[in-house]
């Protein structure tokens, strides 16, 4: 991720320039003023804060903007984050998926 004070790599511009891209689209697509905008823009907010790119999509779809959002840089950042536990889930899948299999089985409870 970007370090708060240091610049950006390569990579990380070419994320955030997409994200920039990608919001200016949905921004555009948005009825201009009022109230129907407000409201979109107070979603979208709330959206971008849980990292929620499926609801951001569908309501950019809503006002026919159907441009892929760019997500390189939210798997980047949750790279980093699954890489900061210290838990080696490789090492522990075949269990993983074990455990999440019989606990959703319906005749297994």
């Amino acid at each position: 991720g970007i370090e708060v004070g240091g610049q950006p790599s390569a990579e990380d511009r070419a994320s955030l320039l997409e994200v920039e891209t990608w919001m200016k689209g949905f921004l555009l697509a948005l009825p201009a003023g009022g109230t129907v905008r407000n409201r979109e823009v107070l979603k979208m907010e709330d959206a971008l804060q849980e990292c929620d790119t499926a609801r951001l999509q569908k309501q950019a779809g809503k006002f026919g903007f159907t441009e892929p959002i760019p997500v390189r840089g939210l798997l980047k950042s949750l790279q980093q984050h699954i890489e900061a536990i210290p838990f080696d889930f490789a090492k522990h899948a075949d269990t993983i998926a074990e455990l999440t299999t019989s606990s959703q089985h319906p005749l297994n409870g």
